[in-house]
């Protein structure tokens, strides 16, 4: 993989996705909205590229750490940037993409979306043709659209104020109601190792 390569399937996912394109303003305390910035932005603030050749697995996996936390740090929703992408160049051996997406802009199900999409940039990128990824089924705008219908049925409106007590600046939360009792200190770290095939 070559960072030129690398840069196509990224450029592809900003394009097809709008909500790696999105800006948070806030206008007032309390009050935000997210815009959707029609142009892509420069790769250059998108993706890194680190080299990453010559290393042992240890050196690596140190590397993919700072990596990682340096690409979070780019993270600024309102400045545009959802998005940090960081390419370790591994010189013959594979590279690895490493992908970082505020959650304002990504969640568990649409993650597994990106990754599809990301394959299928690589596929196109690794026969020669340029990656043209398909129109999302449902926009970020329509999605919106209908969170903001369901936000006014009377089930959800319903849970008004256990959200409100539980999101309450101050509030202590009690464990058992937390699911498996995570917290963010539970999963600040995880490491997997799993086959390319996977």
């Amino acid at each position: 993989a070559s960072a030129v390569r690398i840069g196509a399937v990224v450029t592809a996912l900003l394009r097809r996705h709008d909500a790696l394109r999105l800006r948070l303003s806030r206008p007032a305390p309390m009050l935000w909205a997210l815009e959707t910035v029609r142009e892509l932005p420069p790769l250059d603030d998108v993706l890194t590229v680190v080299d990453a050749r010559g290393l042992d697995e240890d050196a690596f996996a140190e590397l993919l750490g700072t990596a990682s936390d340096a690409a979070a740090e780019r993270l600024a929703p309102d400045e545009g940037r959802m998005v940090a992408a960081v390419f370790l160049d591994r010189g013959a051996d594979p590279g690895r993409l490493l992908l970082v997406v505020h959650h304002l802009a990504v969640d568990g199900v649409s993650w597994r979306i990106l990754l599809e999409d990301v394959r299928a940039a690589w596929d196109a990128v690794a026969d020669g043709r340029e990656p043209v990824l398909e129109p999302v089924a449902t926009s970020v705008r329509t999605y919106a659209r209908l969170l903001n219908e369901a936000s006014a049925q009377d089930a959800r409106l319903a849970e008004f104020t256990h959200w409100s007590e539980v999101l309450a600046p101050g509030a202590e939360l009690d464990p058992a109601k937390v699911v498996l009792g995570a917290t963010v200190g539970d999963t600040r770290e995880h490491r997997f190792r799993l086959p390319a095939a996977q």
